[in-house]
């Protein structure tokens, strides 16, 4: 499978066009590939907007527990790397872990009460550690645009063939394999053959927009991540006929 988002989407829209226009991969050029080009007529495929979620996505949380350390001992010699807990109250949310090596000291230090916080016990630095570590990965579907350009004769054909691709099975088949779907185009087909040096290489250009699933998971290690949820319904008063008024009611937070 690809490696990144952005090759997932470029790869699934290749295959997709060599389905629906009959050109070979080697004719559609992805983006960022500095290649020499190949003989007109061909394609190039960029991704100019990705990420905007669509539907609802899920949040599938995970969490590791550190097995509870030995409790923390007086004029003790403690290498760096180290675990002790309190040895007073309840088993702990909170565990400490010695950043540096050293002897503790012979009273029992202040425990700092939020993860990060360090204390200075004799000549060990301790840091505060949660013991059960928690992260999300964030599952859904998303949605890009890609533009893809057509070069040479015939250029606006293999547009259009694209675009009857959209509700062609073998075409959408191809690109599912990547777990992408082209959704529909964006734009008509923009003639830019002006802009080139020869009026011989005609250059054709459109955007279509696609929708793909993802997994992110995002660097919250040590806690929950936050999340946003919105719910909004959207209704329209019918009575009187005209006018009608568009009520919202909802809430979004984190």
């Amino acid at each position: 499978m690809p490696s990144s988002t952005q090759e997932q989407i470029l790869q699934a829209v290749r295959a997709w066009l060599v389905r629906c226009t009959g050109l070979s991969a080697s004719q559609i050029i992805l983006w960022g590939d500095k290649g020499p080009r190949p003989a007109l007529p061909y394609l190039t495929v960029r991704v100019i907007l990705s990420g905007a979620q669509v539907g609802t996505g899920e949040a599938v949380y995970s969490e590791t527990t550190t097995t509870l350390p030995a409790g923390w001992a007086p004029v003790t010699y403690y290498l760096t790397g180290a675990y002790v807990r309190p040895t007073s109250g309840t088993t702990p949310v909170l565990i400490y872990r010695a950043t540096t090596t050293g002897w503790s000291g012979a009273l029992t230090p202040t425990w700092p009460t939020v993860e990060g916080g360090t204390v200075v016990d004799g000549t060990v630095t301790w840091i505060a550690e949660r013991r059960v570590r928690q992260w999300a990965t964030a599952k859904g579907h998303f949605r890009a645009t890609v533009q893809i350009d057509a070069w040479g004769h015939g250029a606006g054909d293999y547009l259009a063939a694209a675009c009857l691709g959209l509700n062609w099975l073998p075409s959408r088949e191809a690109a599912e394999a990547y777990g992408v779907a082209i959704s529909r185009t964006l734009s008509a087909p923009q003639d830019l053959t002006g802009l080139r040096d020869t009026a011989y290489e005609v250059h054709v250009s459109q955007d279509f927009e696609v929708t793909y699933s993802a997994t992110l998971v995002p660097a919250t290690a040590g806690r929950a991540p936050a999340a946003t949820s919105i719910d909004w319904d959207v209704t329209l008063d019918r009575t009187p006929n005209p006018p009608a008024d568009l009520h919202s009611t909802g809430t979004e937070g984190v």
